[in-house]
């Protein structure tokens, strides 16, 4: 780590030229602030292709290792105190870095913040970032406990985490094409000692026809059914048995993709020890939720 160094900014790239420039907008231009791009297109980008005139560092991940391997590559190669992890069609806040400053010497491991979603065509706002803020609301009130924070805000972004945390237990994202932030996310979640969370702003993540968070192929649901397993037989194994989440989703999706993929599905559950009942409680009003959101975002949904 260099002592110059505050931020270390962490953007996967691919197919996402035309937002990046916005992106970039929205973080100050300092000397305490490094920006890292990793291209994850087949062949690698040059700053002039890029287009962006300001300081930053250009690098390169195989495709076969997804965002997931960008952020790792990115993580290796920074130096600042703290790493906030950005995806490249998203953007911060106008007054996200004032108030990252607040917390710049905070002894905290993870720092969590408020996020805001818009549709990237519109501009209207999307809830897609209202579970997190829900989140960090919920815990300063007293209503989510710290554990419902620390391993419900499965996401990369929204957050400062130490660089320090991530060194120390050699944390990694997972190198799958959907899903690679969620065991990252718990497991940082579970080494850190010390949280705070803050009822700001700081990040605006975006919806987009055939983003990753809007596609049901196969490979995608499946590398994410991947992810989840991972996720809850970690807690599982740590204690925390009543934190995993439902994975009915998954095996109900496969019906589309034809009954050995459902078995395929179903072997994966079996080999990660997991109950496919977990949170059947909670599945109808899950199912309802999901087809709500399908039909209000049924344009950006690609299959």
């Amino acid at each position: 780590m260099d002592n110059n160094i505050i931020y270390s900014i962490i953007i996967p790239q691919r197919n996402s030229i035309d937002t990046l420039p916005r992106l970039f907008e929205s973080i100050p231009e300092r000397a305490d602030i490094e920006i890292i791009v990793v291209d994850n297109t087949p062949m690698p980008l040059t700053k002039e292709e890029i287009g962006i005139a300001r300081d930053y560092q250009l690098l390169w991940s195989s495709p076969e290792r997804h965002a997931g391997g960008a952020r790792n590559v990115g993580v290796e190669n920074a130096h600042g105190k703290w790493l906030i992890f950005a995806d490249a069609d998203d953007f911060f806040s106008d007054f996200a870095f004032q108030k990252f400053d607040e917390y710049k010497y905070s002894k905290s491991d993870i720092i969590y913040f408020c996020v805001d979603g818009v549709y990237s065509d519109s501009g209207e706002h999307s809830e897609r970032g209202d579970t997190f803020t829900n989140l960090v609301r919920g815990y300063l009130c007293g209503i989510c406990s710290e554990e419902d924070l620390k391993f419900g805000y499965c996401v990369p972004w929204g957050k400062m985490v130490s660089h320090e945390l991530v060194n120390r237990h050699n944390l990694k994202y997972d190198e799958i094409r959907a899903g690679n932030d969620i065991y990252f996310s718990t497991i940082s979640g579970y080494y850190a000692k010390n949280i705070e969370a803050v009822d700001s702003i700081s990040y605006i993540v975006t919806v987009s026809k055939g983003s990753l968070t809007k596609r049901r192929d196969c490979e995608v649901t499946k590398a994410r059914l991947y992810a989840s397993l991972r996720r809850n037989l970690f807690l599982k194994e740590h204690g925390y048995s009543h934190k995993q989440s439902s994975i009915g989703v998954y095996l109900y999706e496969a019906r589309n993709y034809g009954i050995k993929v459902f078995f395929e599905f179903m072997g994966m559950v079996i080999r990660y020890k997991q109950n496919p009942f977990i949170g059947c409680t909670r599945w109808i009003a899950t199912f309802f939720s999901k087809k709500k959101e399908d039909s209000r975002d049924a344009k950006y949904i690609v299959r």
